[in-house]
C-alpha cells in the first residue's frame, strides 16, 4: 500500500484513543497447513459469506460506538481485551470527547498538505497532526498564558516518542484575528505562516455521514474493522474500532480528518478489473475514511484489493508472502494502451517488513499510457513482469503476477490512474477510474468506481 510524501519523515500512523500493546499480534484465522495458491472464489461463493460476516461484526461493534458517545464504560469493557478493559473508564471516555469539542485550535500547512488539530488548555496545546497519516503533537508556552486564546512563543514536538520532530509556533492576534507561524529548525523551516487558522470554543460533533465494516480477518495487517464518520465543523471526525480474531475489542480511536482540497477534474478512464474472480476492495473511494490514499492528490481514487476467503486474506501464519491468497495471482491489464514503465527485480518483502526498494513505494510495477492518463499497477511479484516499455497491451492481457514488493503491508492489487507517468510528481493529479461490466457485492453493474468493503468481480 502506498503512503504519501510526508512533511515529516515517517510512514502512515494511527492515533489510538485506547490500544492494546498486543494489537498487532493477532493470530490469523488459518486454513489447514499446506494450503496453496488457488483459483479465486466467485461472487456467488463469497458474497453471502462476506455479507454475513459484515452483519455479525456490525452487530457487535455498533453498540460499542454508541456506548462511547454515552461514556458507558461498562458496555465497552465487557467486550474488550483485558488490556483495553483496564483502560476503559467513564472519565477517560468523557475526556477523549472533550479533547475534540472544547477550545479547538486548527490550522493548515497547505503547501505540504498538513493539518494541526489541537485543544488549548492554557498551559498546553495537544492533539493530532494529519498529513496522510495521523500522529500526536503538542506544544508548551514559553510564557504564562492569560488570554482565552494562545499567545506568544510555544515549543513542542510532532510524534513524541516516535519521530520527535521539534516544532516552534508563534501566535499573534485575538480569537477573531488569530495567526500562527511555524518553524521546524531541524528541517531548516522558519516562520512559515499557517493558513485556515481557527479557534472555536465549542465545536460539537455532528451527524454520522458514513460507516464502514471490514471483517477482513486476523492476518498480519488485516484485522476486523468497524468505523463511523461524523460531521465536525468544516471537517470530519472518525470513531474506529478494531477487533481481534477472538471477537474482542483490540483498539478504539477517535481521530479528526481534514476536508480534502479540490483537485483538477479529469475525464475518467474506463477499465476492466485487473484480475479474475471475486476480490475484496479493502481501500477504495474518494474520502480518507474509506481510502487513506485519497489524502494524496494523485491517488484520490486509488484502490487496494485483496482476496478474502475462509474468513481472512491469508492462510498459514501470514508471516510470508506465499501465505496470502493474492500472492502469485495473475495481474491483468485493465485497459488498452502502451507500456511506459516496466520495473522488475526487487524482492518481495516479508509482510509488514521494511519497504523494498525504500525509495519507490510501488516496488516492481507497470504503468500503462491510455492516451487519457497513466494507469499504475504496483507491488508485482519479483521476476513476474511480462511486458517491456514500448509494448502495446490489450485489456485482459496478463502483464505480471501480484506480489509484495515496495511499500506494502501484504500482497494485494494496487491500482490508480494519474495525469503524468512518474510516481511522486508534485504536479500529478488523480484520473478517476470507472470499471465497467462488473459485479459489486454480487449485483450486476454497467459501471462503478471502487468502494471499500465491497466484493467485486468482472461480469464476463
Amino acid at each position: 500500500m502506498f503512503t504519501r510524501r510526508q512533511f515529516i519523515t515517517a510512514g502512515s500512523f494511527g492515533v489510538p484513543l485506547l490500544i492494546s500493546p498486543a494489537w498487532a499480534e493477532a493470530t490469523p484465522q488459518a486454513t489447514p497447513s499446506g494450503a496453496s495458491i488457488s483459483t479465486p472464489p466467485t461472487s456467488a461463493e463469497i458474497v453471502p459469506v462476506w455479507k454475513s460476516a459484515q452483519a455479525n461484526l456490525e452487530a457487535t461493534a455498533k453498540p460499542v460506538l454508541e456506548a462511547f458517545w454515552a461514556a458507558d464504560a461498562d458496555t465497552i469493557a465487557a467486550v474488550a481485551t483485558d488490556d483495553i478493559a483496564r483502560l476503559i473508564t467513564a472519565a477517560n471516555l468523557a475526556s477523549a470527547l472533550d479533547a475534540l469539542t472544547q477550545n479547538q485550535l486548527q490550522f493548515a500547512f497547505a503547501e505540504v498538505g498538513a493539518w494541526f488539530f489541537g485543544q488549548f488548555t492554557g498551559d498546553r496545546i495537544a492533539g493530532t497532526f494529519v498529513q496522510g497519516g495521523a500522529i500526536d503533537w503538542y506544544v508548551l508556552p514559553e510564557e504564562k498564558q492569560t488570554d482565552s486564546v494562545p499567545t506568544g512563543n510555544w515549543k513542542g514536538v510532532i510524534g513524541p516518542g516516535v519521530i520527535d520532530l521539534g516544532i516552534e509556533l508563534v501566535f499573534t492576534g485575538d480569537a477573531d484575528t488569530l495567526a500562527v507561524a511555524l518553524s521546524t529548525p531541524s528541517q531548516f523551516v522558519f516562520s512559515v505562516p499557517m493558513s485556515e487558522v481557527q479557534f472555536v470554543a465549542d465545536l460539537p460533533i455532528g451527524e454520522r455521514i458514513d460507516l464502514s465494516t471490514k471483517p477482513a480477518g486476523g492476518s498480519i495487517s488485516s484485522i476486523n474493522f468497524y468505523g463511523e464518520e461524523y460531521v465536525w465543523g468544516n471537517h470530519t471526525v472518525q470513531l474506529e474500532s478494531w477487533w481481534d480474531s477472538t471477537g474482542k475489542l483490540a483498539s478504539l480511536a477517535l481521530t479528526p480528518q481534514p476536508t480534502l482540497p479540490a483537485t483538477d477534474e479529469m475525464e475518467p478512464i474506463y477499465a476492466r478489473l485487473p484480475f479474475d474472480g471475486a476480490w475484496l476492495v479493502f481501500w477504495g473511494g474518494d474520502t480518507v475514511f474509506r481510502n487513506y490514499h485519497a489524502a494524496t492528490p494523485s491517488q484520490r481514487t486509488a484502490a487496494d484489493i485483496m482476496i478474502w476467503r475462509d474468513g481472512s486474506t491469508a492462510f498459514g501464519d501470514g508471516s510470508k508472502p506465499e501465505d496470502y491468497w493474492a500472492f502469485g495471482q495473475p495481474y491483468l491489464a485493465p485497459v488498452d494502451g502502451t507500456i511506459v514503465i516496466a520495473r522488475d527485480g526487487f524482492e518481495d518483502i516479508t509482510p509488514q517488513g521494511p519497504a523494498n526498494p525504500a525509495d519507490h513505494a510501488a516496488g516492481n510495477h507497470v504503468v500503462i499510457d491510455t492516451g487519457g492518463g497513466f494507469v499504475y499497477l504496483a507491488h508485482c511479484q519479483q521476476g513476474s513482469v511480462l511486458v517491456a516499455e514500448g509494448d502495446v497491451v490489450m485489456a485482459g492481457q496478463q502483464i505480471a503476477n501480484i506480489g509484495n514488493s515496495g511499500n506494502t503491508s501484504e500482497p494485494h492489487v494496487h491500482i490508480h490512474a494519474q495525469s503524468v507517468a512518474e510516481f511522486g510528481d508534485p504536479n500529478a493529479v488523480a484520473v478517476p477510474m470507472v470499471f465497467t461490466n462488473l459485479l459489486v457485492d454480487g449485483e450486476p453493474m454497467e459501471s462503478a468506481m471502487l468502494q471499500a468493503a465491497t466484493i467485486v468481480e468482472n461480469n464476463a
